[in-house]
């Protein structure tokens, strides 16, 4: 949700973010921003290698 509609990452650290998350799921654990912010980047490098990874196998270039 946070990445999808681009809010920033202090928004998980939101009291009525909080309240609202709590709400819809109780066991839910919400996690802090650096901890998102971090996780995101490491989804970003895993999903840009794939992609490099796809492109090297093309036969045709891309300029």
């Amino acid at each position: 949700m946070v990445i999808k509609h681009e809010y920033p990452f202090a928004k998980v650290e939101h009291e009525y973010f909080r309240t609202f998350v709590n709400n819809l799921q109780p066991q839910f654990k919400l996690i802090s921003r650096n901890t998102l912010g971090t996780d995101v980047m490491v989804i970003y490098q895993q999903e840009r290698h794939k992609l490099y990874q796809l492109l090297d196998k093309l036969q045709s270039r891309i300029s």
